[in-house]
Parts: structure tokens; sequence; C-alpha cells
């Protein structure tokens, strides 16, 4: 699982600004670029497994309520 705070200072500290030490949060680490890449990565997974869930279960809950005549 990804950090989300350290990952967005990161992106924003390294990719928007170009400022590749300092403050960042991967300053110092070995491969901090391809760090950084993974972690946006499983963030981004993440989020869309989120998505994925959620969809789903708005789908069950639509059917259901159809099924009770919520929308007639």
């Amino acid at each position: 699982m990804a950090d989300r705070e350290k990952t967005i200072k990161g992106l924003k500290l390294c990719v928007v600004t170009g400022d590749f030490c300092g403050e960042c949060p991967y300053d110092g680490m070995e491969s901090c670029i391809e760090k950084l890449h993974d972690d946006t990565i499983a963030m981004l997974k993440e989020k869309e497994e989120r998505i994925e869930l959620l969809e789903n279960q708005l789908e069950t809950l639509t059917r259901w309520r159809m099924n009770d005549g919520a929308f007639d």
C-alpha cells in the first residue's frame, strides 16, 4: 500500500517543480524516481479497485431498489 501523502508530496516536488532533493520524501532513497513511480502506480491501482467496488455496490443497491418498486 502506497503512503498517499508521501506520494502526493513527492509528485508535487519532483514532477511539478523539478526539485529532486530538499523536502522531497523520496530524497536520499536509492532509485527515488523509480520508487515514486511504483508508489504512484500502486496508489492509482488502489483507487481503481475502490471505485470498482463502489460501482458494484451501487449497481446492487439500485437493482434491489428497482425490485422493491422504488422507481415505479
